[in-house]
């Protein structure tokens, strides 16, 4: 399936890929200017249930993650052709055919749908040349509006929302992959700053954490400090907003009475699943427990 080790040496390599559904071979086709991290945004998507694309999502609820494979189909060399190469691999898998992929765009990164005329999509394949942007469809006024609501604080969701651009071009612009000879400039230290959450943000982010969501992808979706989503999960800001956070709860120390029926359960054959079960605990924790047990009683 989705094996994070494999695709670590994709970050922040520009492609396009397809999610492959092994059962009844269709596909989801897309591109990104970091194929690790938008692999695995993708992936929490699918696993919290709330992927923008329903299609693909209803198929992952059915079959099971089990049964789904990512594969890298192009690597891209320069950003302005990412595009290019998302549509011709669209063209190619023809995915937006309901019975062969999952796409409901016939058009790379537009909604543009089937029905388009020929003369729509030709003036939206000349929207897209704009400047040397990996993920188009924004002008230079567009990038000037960003960049000021960037640099006052305003979050990357908040300005996707308000302007349409995806998030993928908004931290692009942000973090100046590209645009960045259009004023004004961006603000750094804006973008890692407490104030640009709302309570809507943290409570949003609570329900993540507690998905099992990590604060690092958490921290990129809403361009803050990785500290911050972990002064959140920790109950040290925002406590009074939102759900309690209930995915780092610590356990509680075993007792000496508590470790000794361990033992006993262990002497008596019961497997670790067994025994984590009975005592809430992580099945980790009752393995390291057997594994000085046995080394104790010279059975290692």
């Amino acid at each position: 399936m989705f094996n994070f080790n494999n695709l670590k040496k994709y970050k922040e390599k520009i492609g396009v890929y397809q999610i492959k559904n092994v059962v009844d071979k269709k596909v989801y086709v897309g591109s990104t200017v970091d194929l690790y991290r938008r692999l695995k945004a993708h992936y929490n998507e699918l696993k919290g249930n709330k992927h923008k694309n329903g299609y693909l999502q209803n198929s992952w609820n059915k079959y099971g993650e089990i049964n789904f494979i990512v594969e890298i189909l192009e690597i891209v060399e320069k950003e302005d052709s990412i595009i290019s190469r998302e549509q011709y691999w669209i063209d190619k898998t023809k995915c937006c055919d309901r019975d062969i992929g999952y796409n409901r765009r016939v058009i790379a990164e537009s909604n543009l749908g089937i029905k388009q005329t020929e003369e729509a999509i030709m003036k939206n394949s000349e929207a897209k040349k704009g400047m040397n942007h990996p993920r188009r469809i924004v002008d230079i006024d567009q990038v000037k509006e960003i960049k000021k609501k960037s640099n006052l604080g305003i979050t990357t969701r908040e300005i996707s929302n308000e302007t349409g651009v995806s998030i993928d071009i908004i931290n692009a612009i942000r973090k100046e992959k590209s645009w960045s000879d259009v004023e004004p400039k961006i603000i750094k230290n804006k973008l890692s700053s407490n104030k640009i959450l709302s309570k809507d943000d943290v409570i949003k982010i609570k329900r993540m954490l507690n998905s099992g969501m990590k604060t690092k992808d958490i921290s990129l979706m809403y361009s803050v400090s990785h500290r911050t989503i972990s002064s959140i999960k920790n109950g040290l800001i925002w406590s009074n907003v939102g759900e309690e956070i209930t995915i780092n709860k610590k356990k509680k120390r075993m007792s000496v009475e508590d470790a000794n029926r361990v033992r006993d359960m262990i002497d008596k054959g019961l497997s670790d699943k067994e025994i984590s079960t009975i005592f809430k605990t992580s099945k980790n924790s009752i393995k390291s427990m057997r594994y000085r047990h046995l080394k104790n009683k010279g059975k290692k």
